[in-house]
């Protein structure tokens, strides 16, 4: 896929419709398949990184499910928005409620905006211990 953090963000990497599998070992439906299932929510900038200032690009630190929006990549790197190519920072959302997740993407049609009933938190350094990567999930009832 890539050689380092910096090729992962660049666009040298590796990550295609043929080489990003999901984990059945299987290709998702990306653009020109129906249903189109290629956005998937990073919240982050081109180089992988949190979006510094008061910027919302997490809907409310993945809590809201009202105003706001969600930085969605294109893992297939082809489509519309303002960076069309990137994994990670193709367009944002057309806002937070599951309503508006599933209007941005069939990939999101699944998606359920519940109450909380659990936190489950990984943070994982790539190889410079200054660049973590932090997961929240929330699991619902």
């Amino acid at each position: 896929m890539a050689q380092d953090i910096d090729d992962l963000h660049s666009d040298d990497n590796h990550l295609t419709k043929q080489t990003v599998l999901d984990e059945k070992g299987e290709m998702t439906n990306g653009r020109g398949d129906s249903p189109n299932r290629h956005d998937i929510l990073t919240g982050s900038q081109l180089d992988g990184t949190a979006v510094p200032g008061d910027e919302d690009t997490t809907c409310q630190n993945w809590t809201g499910s009202g105003d706001g929006s969600a930085m969605v990549g294109h893992f297939d790197r082809t489509g519309g928005g303002q960076n069309p190519t990137s994994w990670n920072a193709a367009h944002g959302s057309r806002g937070c409620s599951q309503e508006n997740l599933q209007a941005t993407s069939a990939f999101m049609s699944d998606i359920a905006v519940k109450p909380t009933a659990a936190t489950f938190r990984v943070v994982q350094a790539l190889g410079n211990p200054e660049m973590l990567v932090e997961l929240e999930i929330w699991l619902a009832r």
